[in-house]
C-alpha cells in the first residue's frame, strides 16, 4: 500500500498505519512527502501531472517488488493518485480515496490562499500552509485538465466521503460516481 497525503499535511499523518501490526502482517506500507511538504526541499508543485510523474518513479519501483500496488490517498493527494493511474494504469491495481478533492470548484476556497501563495505573507507561515496555498489557487484548473482522462481509470476504487465535510464538499461523491463508475 502506498499512502499519498493531502494538504496541508505530510507523510506523518499515516504514522499510526505504520505501527499497526495487523496491517503490517498483510501489507508493505510506503509513504513519501509531496513537493513542498514535510521533509522535502523546495517549493510546492501546483501541477497534478508533474506530481504524478514524481510519484510514478517510486510507485514503479514498488510495483516491481510488491503486487498488488494499492494507493491510499486523501484530499489533495487523491487527484495525484488518480492522475498516476490515468497516465500509468499498468502499475496500480487499486485505489482507496479518502475525502477526495476531485471535482473542479468542489472545495472550499480560503480568502488567504492567494495572499499566502503570491506575497511575502507566505514567508510568515509554515512550508505546508504556503505549499497548500500554492496548490489551492491552481487546483481548479488542474482538475479541469483531467476531465477527459477519467475514462482511463479501470481498476477497483474504494471511496470514503463524509456528508459533513466543510472543506472538500460531498458533491465530489457525485462527481466520482459520474466519472469513476463504468
Amino acid at each position: 500500500v502506498r499512502a499519498l497525503h493531502g494538504a496541508p499535511a505530510s507523510m506523518t499523518i499515516y504514522k499510526d498505519y505504520y505501527a499497526d501490526k495487523e496491517l503490517l502482517d498483510k501489507f508493505s506500507m510506503y509513504a513519501v512527502d509531496r513537493p513542498g511538504f514535510g521533509v522535502t526541499d523546495g517549493d510546492a508543485e501546483p501541477s497534478i501531472k508533474k506530481q504524478a510523474e514524481i510519484i510514478f518513479q517510486l510507485a514503479e519501483r514498488i510495483h516491481r517488488v510488491h503486487q498488488p500496488l494499492i494507493i491510499m490517498a486523501g484530499s489533495y493527494g487523491v487527484p495525484i493518485a488518480c492522475r498516476l493511474v490515468m497516465d500509468h494504469s499498468r502499475i496500480v491495481q487499486g485505489l482507496v480515496l479518502v475525502a477526495p478533492s476531485l471535482g473542479p470548484g468542489m472545495e472550499k476556497m480560503y480568502w488567504a490562499s492567494a495572499l499566502l501563495a503570491k506575497t511575502f505573507l507566505g514567508k510568515l507561515v509554515s512550508k505546508e500552509y504556503r505549499s497548500a496555498s500554492i496548490e489551492k489557487i491552481a487546483h481548479q484548473g488542474e482538475l479541469e485538465k483531467m476531465i477527459p482522462l477519467w475514462k482511463e481509470i479501470d481498476i477497483p476504487v474504494f471511496y470514503l466521503q463524509s456528508e459533513h465535510d466543510h472543506v472538500v464538499y460531498p458533491s465530489n461523491a457525485d462527481f466520482a460516481k459520474k466519472h469513476l463508475v463504468k
